[in-house]
């Protein structure tokens, strides 16, 4: 079923925005997983992955804006530029893939996004790294280039961001102003290239997202209270098997339910 504002009903838009408020507690709680956890998702809701992104962009856009009003100071826009052009280098390319990948179907659009989605999570898990003053710069192109491409893909270039980020000594707050000043920088071309290629219903979807920011707020907000209260270690686990789980059940659901 394809997803556009104008042929919801309204248990697709409860649906969506209960993924959004969870996927933002989990942010909330553990640091990271917001578009991780929703967009595949808003998929399995009956969302086209177009729409998925969108509406998480739009969800997650306020948010975004508060926590670097909040935070302002700790981070310049001067130091976010070399990953925010690799990344506008790249993202065109994940657009284009995106426009013949959702042409294969929904069931392999599911399939996929499982697929990027167990791939980023294999990569958190295995890949330890060790924070220092200075990152090269074959892994900045590496990190930056990455990013771009499968946030155009599948929505989710914050992974490689954030492992580029651990990988320098800084402060939290400094780490997190700077991922969250990256996202926001990329949203207008994001959004001007997912227009470009998909039309005027990409439009209606970032509305949509837009009306649910209030819930988004309160799910993040919840998070970070849950975060405070219990072991960060034993929330992230949490957080992994989960998306792990979502990852799995993405790859094989269409599989069995054609066998079936």
């Amino acid at each position: 079923m394809s997803l556009i504002v104008r042929g919801m009903d309204t248990m697709q838009i409860i649906l969506i925005g209960l993924s959004l408020v969870s996927a933002c507690a989990l942010q909330g709680a553990v640091g990271f997983g917001a578009g991780l956890f929703a967009i595949p998702l808003i998929v399995w809701i009956g969302g086209n992955l177009p729409a998925a992104i969108t509406i998480t962009m739009g969800g997650i856009l306020v948010q975004t804006m508060w926590n670097i009003y909040r935070y302002r100071g700790h981070v310049g826009v001067r130091e976010v530029l070399p990953i925010f052009g690799l990344r506008m280098l790249t993202m065109p390319i994940g657009v284009a893939l995106l426009g013949l990948l959702v042409t294969t179907g929904p069931a392999h659009v599911k399939q996929a996004v499982g697929a990027m989605l167990l791939l980023v999570l294999a990569v958190q898990w295995l890949l330890k790294v060790q924070p220092r003053e200075r990152v090269g710069w074959g892994w900045t192109v590496l990190a930056g280039g990455s990013s771009g491409l499968t946030a155009g893909l599948v929505g989710m270039g914050g992974p490689p961001v954030v492992l580029w980020v651990m990988a320098h000594d800084w402060s939290s707050k400094k780490s997190r102003s700077f991922l969250w000043l990256t996202y926001l920088l990329l949203i207008p071309f994001n959004l001007l290239l997912l227009v470009y290629r998909f039309g005027d219903e990409i439009w209606g979807s970032l509305l949509l997202g837009l009306c649910l920011a209030p819930l988004v707020v309160a799910g993040s907000e919840a998070g970070m209270r849950l975060g405070a209260m219990m072991s960060r270690q034993r929330l992230r686990l949490a957080a992994l098997v989960l998306l792990l789980l979502l990852a799995v059940a993405s790859i094989l659901g269409p599989l069995l339910e054609a066998g079936g």
